[in-house]
């Protein structure tokens, strides 16, 4: 009886398009904000890293926030050379509310992807007149792991922002090169892009990467609005650049633009669609329905769409998959016009159904009910896949960094023994990010900002995979410490599990004593 009312309901004539819509929309916000609460839900601490942006903020608080030439982090001198806006915004709420930094970078970022949502929604106006297909676009991003995984952590204080700014430029400079005329719009382009410049320094690259693409979309554009659209970005972000240059010059903005995965190297990822877009144990269902979309009878919109996923992944480094979300959606949506256009087409002849014309047949409905149980089903799980659940700090280490800055002295080294586990690198140690930020100490291992210190990146990587390749090997980790030249006052072991027996070997080395000790944390101090 229940089904039949719901049946009955759903192909009620007049109410359903309506109702339809209205229902589709929440459930895209709702779950959407869901998978991303999710993520983060069960860590008391921001998740992954962060500590890095957490010491600039700090130092920007601290000088009252004119910009610091260096930032203390690692006690290494790194140019304060970071995009500052992030840290201007999570300093001034921290200083009026007297919220606590580390609240706010679990936080802050969880509700700035959440408002990236409606923002996208937005956006799709420029791709789509129906709504139903602004909906689903809408879904397909709130749903791709990859939109909020790197986000919602506490690096994403400014990953965060710049991806909000970002969607917001997108659409602006789409509706200007469309007018193609000089007008108050520029206004608009030039504040988001500028605000995005500001935020993140991938981002920026990603979206001087979209306003080639879409210029050439629109040619034949005035150039003058190039012109004046790049004098009023670089004029409202002078005073960032402006001390950088005055500081340091050009070599750490140049330095930071160099650094990133070598995503040109996986090249493979455009035939096998395994970009990371989406859950690994589940199809690979969005990127699917976006090579569908490459036969869209839009073929121009298509086109430029494919143009700006493919070449956006292989020429923008670190994070331009992430960045990528916001195209995918497009072409996967024109994919799923593909697929159900003619079936629409055949019930409109045959008069079976009124439903709106994108939903007319029963297959496309289906589907649809299909795409939003599985793509949910995919990114709420997302946060259990490759141990992404245990990438959170705990009370644990932050007791044990705390103890090191109270019961140390600023010079000395501290050793951070890698994990073992073959999901963990440099990029999520996350425990050697917030080490030199909590402790206020010299982490030797830690590679996070030095991106920002030319020549040094390269260097600081290959020591730590150095390291890493040891295997919690005694006698390997000596040999490290001997071609390296290290001086080690202290050496932690954030898990005693993994690390028992390698702490033994240290112990009974007769160089180190125990100076603290937990259920799960040691740290053994040099005493030769």
């Amino acid at each position: 009886m229940k089904n039949g009312r719901i049946s009955k309901w759903i192909n009620n004539t007049n109410a359903n398009p309506r109702i339809l819509e209205i229902t589709f929309g929440i459930l895209v916000f709702v779950l959407g904000i869901c998978v991303r609460v999710n993520f983060v839900a069960g860590s008391s601490f921001p998740l992954n890293d962060g500590g890095f942006f957490y010491r600039m903020t700090e130092d920007l608080v601290n000088n009252n926030f004119s910009l610091p030439k260096f930032t203390l982090y690692n006690h290494s001198e790194i140019p304060f050379a970071y995009p500052p806006l992030a840290f201007y915004l999570v300093g001034i709420t921290h200083q009026i509310f007297d919220v606590s930094l580390l609240s706010l970078f679990k936080y802050f970022p969880l509700v700035i992807s959440c408002l990236t949502i409606p923002v996208y929604y937005l956006l799709t106006e420029r791709f789509f007149e129906r709504k139903i297909y602004r909906l689903l676009a809408v879904y397909l991003f709130a749903t791709l792991p990859r939109s909020f995984e790197w986000f919602v952590m506490g690096g994403g204080v400014t990953r965060s922002i710049g991806f909000f700014f970002a969607i917001l430029s997108i659409y602006f400079i789409w509706e200007a090169f469309q007018e193609n005329k000089i007008s108050s719009k520029l206004i608009w382009v030039s504040l988001f892009s500028a605000l995005t410049i500001l935020s993140h320094p991938v981002t920026s690259l990603f979206l001087i990467f979209s306003v080639i693409v879409i210029f050439i979309y629109h040619y034949p554009v005035n150039i003058k609005l190039l012109l004046i659209l790049a004098a009023m970005i670089l004029l409202a972000t002078s005073l960032w650049w402006g001390a950088v240059l005055t500081y340091h010059g050009i070599s750490p903005l140049i330095g930071a633009s160099n650094t990133g995965h070598l995503n040109w190297f996986e090249i493979k990822n455009l035939i096998t669609q395994n970009y990371g877009y989406e859950n690994p144990y589940f199809l690979a269902f969005v990127s699917v329905f976006a090579i569908l979309g490459l036969f869209s009878k839009k073929k121009k919109l298509a086109f430029t769409i494919g143009v700006l996923c493919v070449l956006g992944y292989i020429v923008i480094p670190r994070g331009g998959v992430d960045l990528l979300t916001i195209y995918l959606p497009f072409l996967a949506v024109l994919g799923f016009q593909v697929v159900t256009d003619p079936w629409n087409r055949q019930d409109i002849t045959e008069g079976k159904s009124n439903f709106p014309d994108e939903l007319r047949s029963k297959q496309a409905r289906v589907l649809l009910i299909f795409i939003f149980m599985y793509l949910f089903l995919g990114a709420y799980t997302y946060k259990y896949v490759n141990g992404k659940v245990d990438l959170r700090l705990d009370q644990t280490n932050v007791t044990a960094m705390e103890w090191l800055k109270n019961n140390t002295t600023e010079t000395d080294a501290i050793l951070l023994i890698p994990p073992s586990s073959e999901n963990r690198y440099w990029w999520n140690d996350y425990i050697s990010e917030w080490l030199p930020a909590l402790s206020d100490r010299y982490s030797i291992t830690t590679v996070q900002g030095y991106e920002w210190k030319p020549n040094i990146f390269d260097e600081r990587i290959t020591a730590y995979i150095a390291l890493w390749s040891c295997s919690l090997e005694y006698s390997c980790i000596e040999n490290w410490l001997l071609e390296y030249d290290i001086r080690v006052n202290y050496i932690y072991f954030d898990d005693l599990k993994t690390h028992g027996y390698l702490s033994e070997n240290f112990l009974s080395s007769g160089s180190y004593s125990v100076a603290y000790l937990t259920d799960n944390v040691m740290i053994i101090e040099n005493v030769k």
